[in-house]
């Protein structure tokens, strides 16, 4: 056996010479792979709200710029209907990846 493994071992071997902390390194990777899924899923949810609120700063632009006649306003509009597409393309393709990996 590897001397560097015996010493990070808890001592306890089981009858095929393995530690038998691996049990609880492979819980703990588990639980950290588990953990990292969480956060990006977070994170997608952030994503989409954002896309959420950006929809609704648009809706106010649309509103200036059609009913108003604010020049400004259309800029402002043009610019967050670019990012809303870019936003909406990212959550689209990051769903499809998530549908066609289960």
């Amino acid at each position: 056996m590897n001397d560097s493994i015996n010493e990070k071992c808890c001592g306890h071997w089981d009858e095929f010479g393995e530690c038998s902390n691996l049990c609880r390194k492979s819980a703990i990777y588990n639980n950290a792979v588990h953990f990292k899924q969480n956060i990006i899923n977070n994170i997608k949810m952030e994503l989409f709200e954002q896309l959420v609120s950006l929809v609704e700063t648009a809706t106010h632009e649309a509103d200036k710029y059609y009913n108003k006649s604010n020049k400004a306003a259309g800029v402002r509009l043009r610019k967050a209907m670019q990012e809303i597409k870019v936003m909406a393309q990212d959550i689209r393709l990051d769903v499809a990846a998530k549908n066609k990996g289960e």
